[in-house]
């Protein structure tokens, strides 16, 4: 069993200090890190802590243009009130991923008009945890660090069989790389006439290769006119772990029935809770593509003989389940358990439907 990330409940000790910039001392510990936030829209901003699965409510910082917070260290959440309803923003001070100032800088920004979408969840700019932060993973997922990543659409569910016959029927000519198209678990099919159908709509598209998966999002990009690509690998893992930094999608404890994890059946998307970003099954299920390639193990390889894949699938158990774990795997890869995700541009300026 994953061991549980736990801190220690922090007390909330009053401040006088001008509005414009409020200074908070909260229950400083044998070792203390510093949070300042900027916040230039003034938005009414809380803190909450994360206790294991648990996020706590803290205190209240108010709208004040600056804050400087002195915290014990551990993993924390900013809420900032917006006219759309609450935006969560990772706050994560862990001692063996700050900086060697202990220092975290976090900028409060409202979303623009179209980040608002059914079928796909805003990931807001700001800082997240990369890497194994338990000290259990494996050479490549080291160090662990805090990276600042600018905010970006991501699909909230896997791409489903459903959505994958529109793009079959759109193109027409098929490549044979693309998926396992002989496959009993491809379970897509194309009739006489050329028409794609498919008997299981909800299954995630598995049997998917890297080129198959970049097709998607070349076709997606030109049917709408907005850039869909895949995630990156630090995109993939901060949307992953959700503003809480949990080592999984669901929280910092591994729980067998949070997801489709050890079940060996792929199962319908979205049939588990959604993590704190509204992204469903970014934890088993199918393992997902990213744009990044395994280079050393490096993370932003552009090129390489393997290809990173995130998030786990049906078959693993814990260890391989964690946010920060990366599977390689060839680029022409088709199995059972890989399928993908897209993430969308923010420069556009469509409605937020289209």
């Amino acid at each position: 069993m994953i061991v549980p990330l736990r801190f220690p409940a922090l007390l909330l000790a009053a401040c006088l200090a001008p509005a414009a910039c409020r200074s908070v001392p909260l229950g400083l510990q044998a070792g203390t890190a510093h949070l300042q936030v900027a916040n230039p829209a003034r938005l009414p901003l809380s803190l909450a802590v994360v206790d294991g699965d648990e996020v706590r409510p803290l205190a209240e910082l108010g709208d004040a243009a600056t804050h400087e917070l002195d915290v014990a260290p551990g993993a924390y959440v900013l809420r900032a009130r917006t006219a759309d309803g609450d935006l969560a923003i990772a706050a994560p001070l862990l001692w063996n991923a700050l900086p060697a100032d202990a220092t975290l800088r976090v900028a409060v920004t409202p979303p623009p008009a179209n980040a608002h979408r059914h079928d796909f969840a805003f990931v807001p700019a700001g800082p997240a945890v990369i890497g194994d932060t338990l000290g259990i993973g494996q050479e490549d997922e080291r160090p662990v660090r805090i990276v600042d990543v600018p905010a970006f659409l991501l699909a909230r569910s896997e791409v489903s069989n459903a959505e994958f016959i529109v793009f079959l029927d759109a193109v027409g000519q098929v490549d044979a790389g693309w998926c396992a198209f002989d496959s009993k678990k491809f379970r897509c099919a194309r009739d006489a006439n050329g028409k794609w159908s498919t008997h299981a709509p909800d299954l995630p598209v598995v049997t998917v290769s890297l080129a198959g998966a970049l097709a998607y999002c070349e076709w997606l990009t030109r049917a709408t006119g907005v850039r869909h690509r895949l995630p990156s690998e630090v995109e993939w893992e901060k949307a992953a772990r959700g503003p809480a930094s949990f080592v999984f999608a669901y929280g910092n404890v591994y729980r067998r029935n949070a997801a489709n994890q050890e079940s060996g059946t792929l199962r319908a998307k979205a049939r588990f809770g959604a993590n704190g970003f509204g992204l469903w099954d970014m934890t088993g299920n199918a393992f997902e593509w990213t744009s990044d390639a395994w280079q050393d193990g490096k993370l932003h390889s552009a090129r390489g003989e393997f290809q990173v894949l995130r998030g786990g699938s049906f078959v693993l158990d814990g260890m391989y389940l964690r946010n920060s774990f990366r599977m390689r795997q060839r680029p022409d890869v088709r199995t059972d358990d890989i399928g993908f995700r897209v993430a969308r541009d923010l420069t556009d300026n469509r409605s937020p439907d289209r």
